[in-house]
């Protein structure tokens, strides 16, 4: 019995909020793969707008699910503003994508930590989705980038993706869970 979870990016914002265009673009270009099928919904507590998205998501697609509250693990206000003071907007303009720019401004046991905490948050999403379920997570760039590194996307460091854009995972009956799609915005 295998679930799925898609972890995506939060629409596109103004300021914390979600911006009323983006949340409009979501409604008529962003589709939410397999919207009936979605059973488990989770909501993070780092900023109103990935809540706003997941509404959206929600209310555009019809979709019914659970809501659960999201690990506090899948990242926190403090954690992006120590990494803003590190630098990491400014390395993204080298770097080619915020998850690179993130891997050099954290150091090895740093980053080696925030992959620990995501892939424990991401297995906790999975333990609570049901049999044959499927998950939707909207959450914060370089975050989703590397979660697709940790469950084994071999590109995550180029991997730039748009607002709403993001991962499909999949648990298998052993547990193992994996990268299988890409999820871009048509």
């Amino acid at each position: 019995m295998s679930k799925r979870l898609q972890v995506r990016r939060h629409t596109d914002k103004n300021g914390d909020e979600a911006s009323e265009a983006g949340l409009k673009r979501f409604e008529d270009e962003i589709l939410v793969t397999d919207p009936e099928g979605i059973t488990d919904a989770f909501v993070g507590s780092l900023c109103s707008r990935t809540g706003q998205t997941l509404a959206g998501a929600m209310g555009a697609n019809g979709i019914r699910a659970h809501v659960h509250e999201a690990d506090k693990r899948f990242g926190s206000s403090e954690m992006f503003n120590g990494w803003k003071a590190k630098g990491l907007l400014e390395k993204v303009k080298t770097a080619g994508s915020l998850y690179a720019a993130l891997r050099m401004i954290l150091s090895t046991p740093e980053l080696m930590t925030v992959e620990s905490d995501l892939r424990a948050a991401t297995e906790g999403a999975f333990e609570k989705i049901e049999d044959d379920g499927h998950g939707l997570l909207f959450h914060h760039s370089p975050l989703v980038e590397m979660t697709a590194k940790i469950f084994g996307y071999p590109d995550a460091a180029t991997l730039k993706l748009a607002s709403c854009e993001g991962i499909m995972l999949e648990q298998d009956d052993e547990g193992n869970i994996t990268v299988t799609e890409i999820l871009i915005a048509t």
